[in-house]
């Protein structure tokens, strides 16, 4: 059919009532719903019940929709091409039956934010894959939502529940900033700022209620033992030292976090993955990242011999010497110890821009036996074909306070890192991962869990995540991220503020050295801003 017309209603034949009677409840008519393109069709068919005429309700509820003018009920087809009259039946129907119309997968691709989102995504298309990207998203989401039907969770919005649960429970929100000096031009961030906000739901004592600790770091501190990189002509990647920095430094203040407190929260909520990609955080070409300063790793409690005993295998240099304080090798320690922790630890990532868990949602899915390997294939190469990113695909197939069975996610490669380092990296334990959706409206986000994570606790803490994210209107996050973001985060405002007292203190040296030329150089330097032509970029 090159052309779609929209919906049609048919009268049974004889042979059609008999093939289907056993099937359905007796009827004498059904309505073709087609959507699409004539590149991609998806057709819905719903059967009139006798005892419920769905044309006769209509005709009740609006006289003025006149169907006996349009051949309905129909004396053997009907084309209903009339733009009133099929918005009737559409909503008569979409509320009959919500899951075969996917009625939530409806709602959240007209959110206002969601459009946005999708504009710009086909954008990226080619112009004749951006005609079928809308046909093929639903038809993929509604196939995977009928393949997921035993492993989606739905979470009922129950406040009052809620926090009874949790009533006198600590709960703790993890998140971390960069800070930088906004007067020096040039200057790339160079502290780190890790917050943990924890608070105890139904506490009166506002001594008690709410905890606020802060570590701020120095990546100077942190890492800067070049003897680990053996290149002789480098450049250090200054945007892969701040990641590396980050991804370490967050874990690893959860850790001391919860080793130094005496009364543990029953959860800590972490701003972001659980678990990052890792493999290539090493002293070799492209990045060139230092190793850990042994002093920093001293202070934190951590030695050569806690690592070894941790890893089993740490790689060493051309000249023999362990590489023991190596970022690839602490991150190890510090993930195997996550995976431990006897309080959950649960990462809440807010954009999931990967297919990562499509992937591994399909696999999972032909490993059961629930889809054959062409099926698993040919939906993959759709998904790829019009990068369907997580978010969006499950923003589709979930509804309101879903979510469903986590999966096993591996998210650092061996095959990926340098081979020195090949042994080191696959002994970072895997992560589960699933997405929840806090409203019909909004995007749903990734949660991971640790390998060793208790998922017979799965429902309780996804519940406290969902119901936190709806004590913002609009926000649709958990609020306590929020908090601690805000906390961790330092604001232009407090940054410029610092860079006054630098500048006066540096100022205030130079004049002390009595060094006309110096003074003049340092005048000069504090004189330009970050947008300054010096610092242009050179063609």
């Amino acid at each position: 059919m090159k052309e779609l017309k929209g919906n049609y209603c048919l009268r049974f034949g004889n042979k059609l009532h008999g093939k289907v009677l056993s099937r359905i409840k007796l009827s004498t008519y059904f309505f073709i719903l087609f959507e699409g393109n004539e590149n991609s069709v998806r057709a819905i068919i719903f059967f009139n019940n006798r005892n419920d005429d769905i044309l006769a309700q209509l005709s009740e509820t609006d006289s003025s929709l006149r169907l006996e003018m349009y051949d309905l009920p129909p004396t053997e087809i009907t084309l209903i091409d009339t733009q009133k009259i099929q918005s009737s039946i559409f909503s008569y129907l979409t509320n009959q039956d919500n899951e075969l119309f996917s009625y939530h997968a409806q709602k959240f691709l007209k959110g206002p934010h969601i459009l946005t989102s999708l504009f710009a995504q086909v954008m990226s298309l080619k112009s004749k894959d951006q005609i079928n990207y809308i046909s093929t998203l639903r038809v993929i989401s509604d196939f995977l939502r009928e393949a997921l039907k035993s492993n989606i969770v739905k979470l009922q919005r129950n406040h009052t529940k809620l926090w009874k649960d949790y009533r006198n429970s600590k709960v703790s929100f993890l998140d971390g900033g960069m800070s930088r000096i906004v007067g020096l031009p040039g200057i790339e961030p160079m502290g780190i700022r890790v917050g943990i906000y924890t608070v105890i739901p139904g506490c009166n004592d506002e001594n008690e209620r709410e905890e606020w600790n802060l570590w701020p770091y120095v990546i100077g501190d942190v890492i800067s033992d070049k003897r680990l990189i053996e290149a002789e002509n480098y450049e250090t990647d200054t945007k892969r030292l701040q990641e590396a920095s980050r991804y370490i430094l967050e874990p690893l203040s959860a850790l001391n976090y919860l080793e130094r407190t005496s009364d543990a929260p029953r959860l800590l909520l972490l701003h972001g993955p659980l678990q990052n990609a890792f493999e290539t955080y090493d002293e070799r070409d492209p990045y060139f990242i230092p190793g850990v300063n042994a002093e920093f790793l001293d202070d934190q409690g951590i030695t050569r011999e806690l690592l070894e005993a941790e890893l089993g295998f740490i790689p060493d240099n051309s000249n023999g010497e362990i590489l023991w304080n190596g970022c690839i090798a602490l991150y190890a320690y510090i993930t195997k110890k996550i995976s431990e922790s006897a309080t959950p630890i649960v990462g809440v990532v807010e954009r999931a821009a990967s297919k990562s868990i499509s992937y591994k949602v399909l696999s999972q899915l032909y490993k059961s036996g629930q889809i054959t390997e062409n099926t698993r294939r040919k939906i993959w190469n759709a998904i790829k074909k019009y990068d369907l990113k997580d978010e969006i695909l499950f923003g589709c197939v979930l509804d309101e306070g879903e979510y469903f069975s986590p999966v096993e996610i591996v998210k650092n490669r061996k095959n990926r890192a340098h081979d020195r380092w090949a042994v080191t990296v696959d002994n970072i334990p895997n992560i589960f991962s699933t997405m929840l959706k806090p409203s019909s409206n909004s995007f749903p986000f990734r949660v991971e869990m640790n390998k060793a994570f208790d998922f017979g606790k799965t429902k309780d803490i996804m519940s406290l995540i969902f119901h936190t994210s709806l004590l913002l209107p609009n926000y649709a996050f958990p609020v306590g991220l929020d908090i601690a973001d805000k906390y961790a985060k330092v604001p232009d405002w407090l940054s410029r503020g610092l860079s006054t007292r630098l500048t006066a203190n540096i100022l205030s040296k130079t004049l002390q050295m009595g060094n006309d030329r110096l003074l003049r150089q340092v005048r000069q330097l504090l004189a330009r801003s970050p947008r300054d032509f010096f610092y242009r970029p050179h063609s």
